[in-house]
């Protein structure tokens, strides 16, 4: 670990024995797990000068998901900058593998109770982070503005700018927008977690969901369950639980690969490849 930021903890906590062990994490960020006379910890770091702000903004979006008291959320012990470093402080969670019918039962009913969660307009008082991508989140009337004006647009010009997608997938994206408003239902902005793939929740001793790294927004809540399903499988039950406590609207099975557009040309801005792909097979599919 940087050694001047193990220097920082040591004063500030005035701690004598600071051990730190590297964890797995996201593709971005060191994280390291924390041994002290103060317990467990986890931490992740960064370099100021390319990623500023960012863990101000994950803490915010953690502070403001554990304020509405639905879902488990580790506690933010500090965030800073410390000799060209910026870092976040967290509680440690001990996690284990969701093997339990009663986690996903858990986890339906929870991530329900965040949904409802909700304000006037779409939006956010800030802009914050996907990844390391800027995501952007002006107050917007409806979910649909929201979604093409905060969500496609930012990430398609940018895959714009890297010569990711061509003039027709352009115009394919401005013909999905005109059916857009036939298609997405007329609901209330829902607080969401934003970018639900399953390395951001983990499983508490006692079944319970954890919600960490955030990319927040009031917007539409079916976002959240259209990033848990992009990469992979999540058990019916879940959804059952989740369709009991909050009903969703009709088919919105058929709706989740249009919002996994948005997180397809994150993925295609973050890290190429053949992403545009699977952003191409779904247009196709409203063309």
């Amino acid at each position: 670990m940087h050694d001047s930021l193990i220097q920082y903890l040591k004063r500030k906590y005035n701690l004598q024995k600071l051990k730190a062990t590297r964890v797995g994490g996201g593709d971005i960020n060191s994280t390291f797990y924390l041994t002290s006379e103060r317990g467990l910890n986890f931490l992740k770091y960064n370099t100021s000068h390319d990623f500023a702000r960012m863990f101000e903004r994950e803490a915010d979006g953690l502070a403001l998901l554990k304020e509405s008291g639905a879902i488990r959320i580790p506690k933010v012990l500090e965030y800073g900058e410390e000799n060209g470093i910026s870092f976040l402080l967290l509680e440690w969670i001990k996690s284990r593998p969701e093997t339990s019918p009663t986690f996903w039962q858990n986890f339906g009913q929870q991530l329900a109770d965040l949904h409802q969660s909700t304000r006037p307009n779409f939006g956010l008082s800030h802009a914050n982070f996907i990844g390391n991508l800027a995501q952007y989140n002006n107050d917007q009337e409806n979910g649909v503005d929201f979604l093409i004006y905060e969500r496609f647009e930012p990430q398609l010009f940018l895959a714009e700018e890297k010569n990711r997608i061509s003039k027709s997938d352009r115009l394919a994206f401005e013909k999905l927008y005109t059916r857009l408003n036939n298609i997405i239902p007329d609901e209330f902005p829902a607080l969401i977690h934003g970018d639900l793939w399953s390395g951001n929740w983990m499983v508490d001793e006692q079944d319970q969901p954890v919600l960490v790294d955030p990319a927040i927004s009031y917007g539409l809540r079916e976002m959240d369950l259209a990033m848990m399903t992009l990469f992979g499988q999540v058990p019916p039950l879940f959804f059952e639980a989740y369709h009991t406590h909050f009903p969703l609207a009709r088919d919105w099975k058929n709706r989740l690969d249009i919002y996994q557009l948005y997180y397809l040309l994150v993925h295609l801005n973050l890290f190429g490849g053949s992403y545009v792909i699977q952003v191409r097979q779904i247009l196709k599919k409203y063309q």
